[in-house]
């Protein structure tokens, strides 16, 4: 492992801790507090799956950072169509939503668009995988939860990105949503859609 990341690692350590930097995997585990927020509940997946011993998700030398991006991939919802990447991603939008397993994220109430993604993988001469972004969608105004789909990745033999698709699961995500915060939750649909 290089030295650069494990000084990487040691500095996201330390913001994390000091509070400078957002909780990436905070989950919602209840309805939003605000009117100005809704729980936004999705999938990602890449397919086909990539094998075990690659897809290990961002790791370093130390393993601080292995409960934190291990099989996840980073990403942000932001308010903006196109945010610059900076150091950590996007700053405190960014989000390490988990691959392959349903997310439950507070976001703002608006229109959101989602940015490029980043997967990491634990092969040493291998680059991350990019994936891309250009997806919207728009808070519905009375509900508690937004369901945007499940995201489908489709990579090629050289893990390259080949398509992208959004699939409509709402009927299997809703009893688990409804597990998570109670019956009388109102749950609207938000589909991802190309911009």
């Amino acid at each position: 492992m290089s030295i650069l990341t494990r000084l990487a690692a040691c500095l996201a350590l330390v913001l994390t801790v000091s509070g400078c930097m957002p909780n990436l995997m905070e989950e919602a585990d209840r309805p939003a507090a605000s009117k100005d927020e809704i729980i936004l509940v999705g999938k990602i997946i890449i397919s086909p799956e990539i094998p075990q011993h690659f897809g290990t998700g961002m790791r370093d030398g130390f393993g601080i950072g292995r409960k934190q991006s291990e099989n996840r991939i980073g990403t942000a919802f932001s308010v903006e169509p196109y945010k610059k990447q900076g150091n950590w991603l996007y700053g405190k939008e960014t989000r390490s939503l988990p691959l392959a397993q349903t997310f439950f994220i507070t976001v703002p109430r608006a229109t959101l668009y989602l940015q490029e993604g980043i997967y990491m993988t634990h092969a040493g001469d291998m680059s991350p995988i990019r994936l891309p972004g250009g997806f919207k969608t728009r808070m519905p105004a009375n509900a508690d939860v937004a369901y945007v789909g499940t995201l489908t990745y489709r990579r090629g033999d050289f893990y390259e990105i080949t398509g992208v698709s959004v699939r409509d699961d709402y009927s299997r995500t809703v009893s688990e949503i409804r597990a998570k915060y109670g019956s009388d939750v109102s749950i609207g649909k938000a589909l991802l859609r190309r911009f």
